[in-house]
């Protein structure tokens, strides 16, 4: 694979919303999420946070619920906009204020694990203000395992739609951080894209929810070694 020394550094999804979809979309889709949904959650009004492409809004919507989807990336609305058509909203899911309520907030995809404490924290009030009573928080995050799987640094390397890539995924267990880099090469010029995660101890999240004002559990299993569900209910 060529590579440029003329080289661009881009905000997270702002080209990495054009690949998303080849790159990194599930194979089996999203029934898993789906599953739970019905199976932790009641009610059809739905804002879903960070929906990137929009394949899990568009998945919602196929099952009879009513969906808001979002995103603070125009781009990956932009690249939703082949998968969805309702109603999509930019906005930032830890600063959020919509005036009108729903049954479900949904945020899935390890989104939340983009959020440092302060932001979770806040993402956290911004949901439960827009729930109606009794209504439902649904995410899901990393697992801790996550870190011991990175120890040894990740590295993938291909050609998706028009353009080599290189992906790297690395940890620091000591705090907790995960580090992905994206570098793609598009007619001789590197376009690359830094995002970072914090993978929290579980006990913390739901301390945090409990904080929030959530009656909260967790699916500690949902996909093992891999994602633990979050289930908060509005008190």
């Amino acid at each position: 694979m060529g590579r440029s020394q003329d080289h661009e550094y881009l905000a997270p999804y702002t080209l990495l919303a054009r690949y998303y979809d080849a790159l990194l979309s599930y194979e089996d889709g999203y029934e898993v999420w789906i599953k739970a949904l019905k199976k932790y959650t009641k009610g059809k009004k739905v804002l879903d946070l960070a929906s990137g492409s929009a394949l899990f809004s568009r998945a919602m919507e196929e099952e009879g619920y009513e969906v808001v989807a979002s995103d603070l990336s125009k781009e990956m609305k932009e690249a939703s906009k082949a998968n969805f058509k309702g109603e999509y909203q930019i906005m930032d899911m830890s600063a959020f204020f919509l005036d009108r309520s729903f049954d479900i907030v949904t945020a899935v995809c390890d989104s939340v694990n983009y959020l440092d404490e302060k932001a979770f924290r806040s993402f956290l009030k911004c949901s439960y203000q827009v729930l109606e009573k009794g209504g439902y928080i649904f995410f899901d995050m990393h697992d801790l395992a996550r870190l011991k799987e990175f120890k040894e640094p990740y590295i993938e390397e291909g050609h998706i739609l028009d353009a080599d890539y290189i992906w790297t995924i690395e940890v620091d267990e000591t705090i907790g951080e995960l580090y992905e880099h994206f570098s793609f090469y598009i007619k001789g010029k590197e376009y690359m894209e830094d995002h970072h995660q914090f993978v929290y101890p579980i006990a913390k999240v739901l301390k945090l929810m409990q904080e929030a004002g959530f009656k909260a559990r967790s699916i500690d299993d949902f996909i093992l070694n891999e994602k633990v569900l979050m289930i908060g209910v509005k008190e």
